[in-house]
């Protein structure tokens, strides 16, 4: 449409996904300060904490510059996938990115050109992982810290092959017979 907002984007599977395609946001965030940005319009909810040090900084929240291809994420892309993009300008990470509630249980960051999963992982100032975030601390959203950012994804992950060893009924106790009787 006229205000760039691109509409909903097919996935492979027939659903559509949320790509944020609205007009750019950007935030100033003062110098010297330790503070959460969240954005409204086509990035509603979506937040960043930074810290700045003796400058200030902006957070941009943008449409993605990454294609999503379903073979190559290991996130699901349907219905409640959300993608974006976010730049920051003038505050080094780590920075902790939040969706709220009702998205997808996981939140991904494309890191060398992979998608990693980083719900709740933490990071002390000089990059070093240090834990996993508490849970409690951000009620109402899913969580992940990162040293850099753009894109950032919320999305469930892929269902994993079935790791489930076969059910052993009857005809096991058969074969364990006919074993016996060898």
């Amino acid at each position: 449409d006229d205000a760039g907002n691109l509409g909903p984007v097919a996935a492979a599977d027939g659903e559509e996904i949320s790509i944020e395609r609205g007009p750019a946001e950007t935030y100033e965030v003062p110098a010297g300060t330790t503070a959460t940005v969240t954005a409204s319009g086509a990035y509603g909810g979506v937040s960043v904490t930074l810290t700045t040090g003796a400058t200030a900084a902006t957070v941009t929240f943008s449409p993605p510059t990454v294609a999503l291809d379903p073979g190559s994420t290991p996130f699901a892309i349907g219905g409640s996938t959300r993608l974006l993009g976010i730049v920051v300008a003038g505050a080094p990470g780590p920075y902790t990115v939040c969706f709220p509630v009702g998205d997808p249980n996981r939140v991904w960051h494309r890191e060398a050109g992979v998608w990693v999963d980083m719900t709740w992982r933490a990071f002390d100032a000089s990059g070093s992982h240090i834990a996993e975030m508490d849970p409690g601390a951000h009620p109402g959203a899913r969580c992940g810290m990162t040293m850099t950012l753009s894109p950032v994804a919320a999305a469930v992950p892929n269902a994993g092959p079935d790791t489930t060893p076969p059910s052993l009924g009857s005809r096991s106790e058969e074969h364990t017979s006919e074993l016996q009787s060898l």
